[in-house]
């Protein structure tokens, strides 16, 4: 029988590659803080806050983390980062209430995916995914009225930007994808005098509108 002996680096290698470091935070309550940094590959962060006027921001570096953020209640402010090697990381954000904001931002990495759900009147979502491949990107506003979704995706390709307003008025879409070919993107909106904007720079784009109601206005720009 061989012995193997492994050096003190391998080992290292062995121990990072399947390292993971857990973060919950639950918050009860109004006007509260929550910020959680995490630096490295194979995190989980989650942030759960009941209450109004709470804050929440997830920061994280390298690949393979998730972060999700929970929030019941009005004028909520949802913040996930993930930069830096950013590969294979995903970042969901649910909110239910009026006057949230979800901002999600992916940079410089592949395959990663951002999910904002959010059931209320006058919410945002912004969603941005920078320098990358095959990311996915879904913005759910349903219910509400006066809600704002903006997703951007550039310097990337194969990229799919989903949004979907259900049921409500007085909502506005914004999609640009740009420097980047064979992207797509889906627009879907229930209601009346809703707005859907999408600008698409590049090749072999894919763009689809689809709106159910009256006064609703769309506008699809691809350039190459």
């Amino acid at each position: 029988m061989k012995k193997v002996i492994l050096s003190i680096s391998a080992m290292l290698m062995v121990s990072a590659a399947v390292a993971q470091n857990d973060a919950l935070v639950i918050q009860v309550g109004s006007s509260n803080i929550s910020d959680v940094d995490q630096v490295g590959a194979n995190n989980y962060a989650g942030v759960n806050t009941n209450g109004i006027g709470n804050y929440a921001r997830i920061d994280q570096a390298k690949q393979d983390n998730d972060s999700q953020i929970v929030q019941v209640g009005n004028s909520n402010n949802a913040q996930s980062y993930q930069s830096l090697e950013s590969i294979n990381n995903t970042s969901t954000q649910i909110q239910s209430g009026t006057g949230n904001t979800s901002t999600s931002t992916q940079r410089y990495g592949d395959d990663n995916v951002a999910t904002s759900t959010q059931a209320g009147d006058y919410d945002t979502a912004t969603t941005t995914q920078a320098g990358g491949n095959n990311n996915v990107a879904t913005t759910n506003q349903s219910f509400g009225y006066y809600n704002t979704a903006t997703t951007t995706q550039h310097d990337g390709d194969y990229n799919e930007a989903t949004t979907n307003q259900a049921l409500g008025n007085n909502n506005t879409a914004t999609t640009t994808q740009e420097h980047g070919d064979y992207n797509e993107s889906l627009t879907t909106q229930y209601g009346s005098w809703n707005t859907s904007d999408v600008n698409q720079n590049g090749h072999c784009h894919d763009s689809t509108v689809f709106q159910w109601g009256s006064g609703n206005a769309s506008y699809v720009t691809q350039s190459n």
